[in-house]
């Protein structure tokens, strides 16, 4: 690439000279014939008298008889120089941009192999002929240490067969106990069979037959309609197990709860209760999932209502 640009570079620079030697040429001709009509001018000019007279004999002496005339020269009128144009200084040529050489790339520095530094030797003293040589101990080989043996854990002691079965017949008389019926018990279900046989406590739980216009039967009223589809949403809130129940008889609960105009659920009371408590807990779960259960229409009532319903395990009446 180097020697490219040099040889493209002396080419510019022949054809430059040859360009600036034929303009000098051509100048210093040009001022050449300039110069020629300058150098004939400076030559005497004669001045000749001629009289043109027909008859006369030519003689060389003048006419008159008189004296020849003395002719005096006329001065030569020397013509004022003509200073020759001073030539136009040509322009400078403007020099062409030479690009730009490319930067040579650093020779890479050698690397050179480290040498190996040599180790002096150490010098040995010259032992002295009147110094006694001092014997080196032998080294004292190390000791030996012995492997530590691995300790085997102790088995652990036997669980006692006679504590695990008086363990398991104390849960056993536990469950026993816990099934049977307990004094309190017995009395909330002779409390609840004689409820049962005197009716509701209040109207809240009487309500009219249900029917859908057939014959027969009355259609719907829009409470009844409103109550029947509350119904539905609480079933399906509902939720538990029959197999927790110790006994199904006289498992039955009065459960009164208001509802408000934006169908939230409040005041949820027991009027009857069951005699037993998870069953009257998942009631109080069933309706506290159910909140809060449509709008009451204003044609079904425009102030908060009062609904009871009845729980049974076969369901909700």
């Amino acid at each position: 690439m180097k020697r490219r640009l040099s040889e493209e570079m002396g080419g510019e620079r022949k054809r430059f000279l040859w360009a600036l030697f034929v303009a000098l040429f051509f100048h210093a001709g040009v001022l050449a014939l300039l110069m020629m009509p300058m150098k004939r001018s400076d030559l005497p000019v004669r001045v000749v008298n001629v009289s043109l007279v027909s008859g006369l004999p030519v003689s060389d002496e003048p006419a008159g008889g008189g004296e020849p005339d003395n002719e005096q020269p006329l001065p030569l009128v020397e013509p004022e120089p003509v200073s020759a144009p001073k030539p136009e200084p040509l322009p400078e040529p403007k020099p062409e941009p030479q690009p730009e050489p490319e930067p040579e790339p650093l020779p890479e520095p050698e690397l050179e192999a480290p040498q190996p530094v040599a180790t002096p030797e150490p010098v040995q003293p010259e032992p002295k002929a009147d110094a006694p040589v001092s014997i080196p101990d032998e080294p004292t080989p190390p000791r030996q240490e012995k492997p530590e043996l691995p300790v085997t854990p102790e088995p652990a002691p036997l669980p006692d067969p006679e504590a695990g079965l008086q363990s398991a017949l104390e849960r056993l008389r536990s469950q026993v106990s816990g099934s049977q019926p307990t004094e309190l018990e017995r009395k909330l279900a002779r409390l609840q069979k004689k409820v049962n046989e005197s009716g509701p406590p209040s109207n809240l739980y009487r309500r009219s037959g249900r029917g859908s216009g057939g014959e027969g039967m009355p259609p719907l009223t829009p409470y009844d309609s409103y109550v029947s589809t509350a119904v539905g949403i609480i079933t399906r809130n509902w939720s538990f197990s029959a197999s927790l129940l110790r006994e199904t008889g006289g498992v039955e609960a009065y459960v009164a709860f208001t509802v408000g105009i934006d169908g939230s659920i409040q005041d949820i009371t027991f009027d009857r209760p069951s005699v037993s408590g998870y069953f009257n807990q998942t009631v109080t779960k069933a309706l506290e999932r159910s909140s809060p259960l449509p709008v009451v229409p204003p044609d079904v009532s425009i102030r908060p209502m009062r609904i009871g319903l009845i729980f049974t395990p076969e369901g909700i009446e």
